[in-house]
């Protein structure tokens, strides 16, 4: 039986995608949505809080509610575009 993955809460702050998923930096990691809230995803170092600049995770029914974040990549940081709510993600080694 397949192990179970865990869904990841977003939040409004930037948050460390590597460090929530225990994925190590630099390991390709696929990234799906499973919510109706936009997420924002930046690579390298830590956004400033009020930062909204990222490639958009969009909706579970929209075809961009997948990315693949390719092997030796930097630190990836995500957040909740909107400035109230959440989102829930599921990250796995791809």
């Amino acid at each position: 039986m397949a192990q179970t993955i865990a869904d990841i809460t977003v939040t409004t702050a930037w948050q460390s995608i590597n460090t929530l998923s225990s994925i190590s930096v630099g390991t390709e990691i696929i990234v799906d949505n499973k919510t109706i809230a936009v997420v924002l995803m930046s690579e390298g170092t830590q956004p400033s809080a009020d930062s909204k600049q990222g490639v958009p995770l969009t909706t579970y029914a929209d075809n961009l509610s997948s990315r693949t974040i390719k092997s030796g990549s930097l630190e990836v940081w995500i957040r909740v575009e909107s400035d109230t709510g959440t989102a829930r993600i599921v990250a796995q080694e791809g």
